[in-house]
């Protein structure tokens, strides 16, 4: 009797274990369950991932290449930005108010105030817009420093173009594109040297996210292998028209010099210069009579459109012959895929010798 409530004591409590461990292992599955439910993945963050000019010829894709400012990559949110725009000990000025983007610092040597341009609704960084807080006096002292600028900018971005007179650089690449320029400061009290880095994807998107397009630039189209298509242009027309204007070969001379041209082997009648930036060449012939300049003609595989534009933009207007400003004339022709742009005073004689005084 005792031995069958000693198996029957037994028999009860090895149920009541089996349902507690059942229960335990029903609580733990629930409990993993709910967890594994309610777990979110981290968002990856877009900003470690961009990559601060990569070498395009050894990358196959480059959609996470991006232009950069002292190595912080463009394309990156507007915070991501700051934080490491502040960890190279740019500040935000005190009296700031609501412009976050406003900051100072250092910039290849010099003072600068930087601010960020960011897209609408992701507030992606497309562009930086800095200029060095240096007030030149003169327009020389100011031009000492924009070549000195211009040679640390080619050394990381690569070659450009003169423009606007020699007032601007210009470096176009296939990730983005660098504007360094001087000007005179507002009321003419001296000068200031400012550059802007933009970067082609994300001036895209900050163009898609815009609710108002009226007056933005379209931007570049960019291909699949995620670099930007590069413009074959540059500033033909400002050159064309100041070399006509500085009327002898020595002034034409300081002009092409400015413009990045080589001058070639001078002759009576020519002067002969070429300029190249990656695949865009161009070939200037100045033609001479007594040492005083008489037409300009400059050959080169740029965009007609574009010339067109800049020649309207400067005051030419068309005529049944070309263009013309009221003092120059300017003839455009296309052959052979090469543009061919020619200044010229109108009603100068061709090939005749200049009138000599009457021997008395």
């Amino acid at each position: 009797m005792k031995n069958y409530r000693y198996i029957l004591l037994a028999m009860v409590l090895l149920c009541c274990c089996t349902t507690a461990d059942a229960q335990l292992f029903k609580k733990w599955k629930k409990k993993k369950i709910q967890t594994e439910a309610v777990e979110v993945p981290q968002r990856v963050n877009l900003d470690t991932l961009q990559l601060a000019m990569m070498d395009i010829s050894t990358c196959p894709d480059n959609k996470l290449n991006r232009m950069a400012f002292l190595g912080i990559p463009l394309g990156i949110s507007a915070k991501g930005f700051h934080e490491r725009l502040t960890a190279q000990d740019f500040i935000e000025p005190a009296d700031q108010q609501n412009y976050y983007y406003l900051y100072q610092g250092t910039a290849f040597g010099s003072p600068v105030r930087l601010i960020l341009m960011q897209s609408d609704s992701t507030r992606t960084v497309y562009a930086v817009d800095i200029e060095e807080t240096t007030i030149h006096r003169s327009e020389a002292d100011a031009r000492r420093r924009f070549m000195e600028l211009k040679q640390q900018l080619q050394e990381i971005y690569g070659d450009g173009y003169i423009c606007y007179g020699g007032e601007q650089y210009v470096i176009n690449t296939p990730l983005g594109s660098v504007t360094l320029h001087y000007e005179r400061t507002t009321g003419g009290g001296g000068f200031v040297v400012g550059y802007a880095i933009e970067d082609a994807k994300a001036d895209a998107q900050a163009y898609a996210e815009a609710e108002d397009k009226g007056g933005e630039e379209l931007p570049r189209t960019i291909r699949e292998d995620g670099l930007a298509d590069v413009e074959l242009h540059a500033d033909i027309v400002n050159l064309g028209q100041m070399l006509l204007q500085a009327a002898t070969p020595q002034r034409a001379r300081v002009v092409l010099a400015l413009y990045d041209y080589v001058i070639g082997k001078e002759t009576a009648a020519v002067l002969p210069a070429s300029f190249k930036m990656g695949d865009y060449l161009a070939k200037v012939n100045i033609s001479k009579r007594a040492k005083i300049l008489s037409a300009v003609t400059i050959t080169a595989n740029d965009r007609t459109d574009l010339v067109r534009a800049d020649l309207e933009r400067i005051g030419y207007t068309p005529q049944e012959t070309g263009y013309s400003n009221g003092v120059l004339t300017a003839t455009l022709k296309e052959e052979n895929g090469l543009l061919s742009l020619t200044f010229a005073k109108p009603g100068a004689p061709k090939n005749s010798k200049p009138a000599r005084g009457r021997r008395r």
